[in-house]
Formats: C-alpha cells, sequence, structure tokens
C-alpha cells in the first residue's frame, strides 16, 4: 500500500473514532438528557463521518487501486498529498469553526465556509491526480493488452 494511502486510511480512522465516540455522547445525552449542549456538536458528527471517515477511506483505497500508468507510476503524486492535506484541513478547520461558534458564541459560519471549501478544493486536487489513471486513452489500452501477450480484442 502506498504511503499516501495509509495516511488516508489512518486519518479516516481518527475520524471515525472521534465520530463514534462523538454519536456515543450525542445518544447518552439522548437517553439522560445531562447536557443538552452536546446536540449543537451533531454537524461535527456528521463531517467526522461522512468527510473525515468515509471520504478519506474512499480516496486512501482509490489511491491505492487505481491502476498506475504503463511506467508503474502514480501520476501527480503531490496533487495527491495536496488532496490529503486539503481535505484533512478542511475538516479540523470545520471542526474549530464550529467549536468557536458554540462555545465562544461566535460566528462560526465563515470559518464552516473556508474548512468545506479546502475539502472541496482538495478533492478537485484528487481527481486531477488519479483522473489518467482512470481514462486510459485507446492507444494505452492496446499496448497494454499487447504487452501482456493477450489477443486484440474487438469491441
Amino acid at each position: 500500500m502506498p504511503t499516501l494511502s495509509r495516511w488516508f486510511v489512518r486519518t479516516a480512522l481518527v475520524w471515525l473514532g472521534l465520530g463514534v465516540s462523538l454519536g456515543a455522547a450525542l445518544l447518552v445525552n439522548k437517553a439522560s438528557g445531562f447536557a443538552p449542549m452536546v446536540w449543537t456538536l451533531l454537524p461535527l458528527h456528521i463531517s467526522f463521518l461522512l468527510v473525515g471517515w468515509a471520504l478519506e477511506l474512499a480516496l486512501g483505497v482509490a489511491w491505492w487501486l487505481l491502476p498506475r500508468l504503463e511506467d508503474n507510476r502514480r501520476v501527480h503524486p503531490a496533487l495527491g498529498w495536496g488532496s490529503w492535506g486539503l481535505l484533512t484541513g478542511g475538516l479540523v478547520v470545520e471542526v474549530a469553526a464550529q467549536l468557536w461558534s458554540v462555545w465562544m458564541g461566535g460566528a462560526g459560519s465563515a470559518g464552516f465556509a473556508v474548512g468545506s471549501s479546502m475539502a472541496v478544493v482538495g478533492v478537485l486536487c484528487f481527481v486531477v491526480a488519479v483522473w489518467r489513471r482512470v481514462g486510459f486513452v485507446p492507444e494505452e489500452i492496446r499496448r497494454w493488452r499487447q504487452s501482456r501477450g493477450g489477443a486484440e480484442r474487438g469491441g
């Protein structure tokens, strides 16, 4: 597994742990009502699990499993690392903005917008980084088939 994939997956597991812990606190609070303020953290719980866990895990596994180019390399590894940094950093900014909004009474919507924008740019970086690995041109497919010793198939 490439180093970048390991970082994506490990980070995803951290977000999973945080999301499950926050979800458990929300469920305990629902049963006991010990701290109604916990419900203001529901958007964080959703972000932890959807963006932090599911998306980072999917991108990490995709980086690992998508086919490499003919010379056995991945295209644009710097964009892959930029994607990880922007996605993870964006989620950290969202968390900080949400916590600031809840505990300090400040407006967290600007920080949430910045963090979300960082995550979107990170995903776009990932798409650019893997685009050639997904969209082989017909000539590359033909050369790959010939190198594997297979007969050219029609259709």
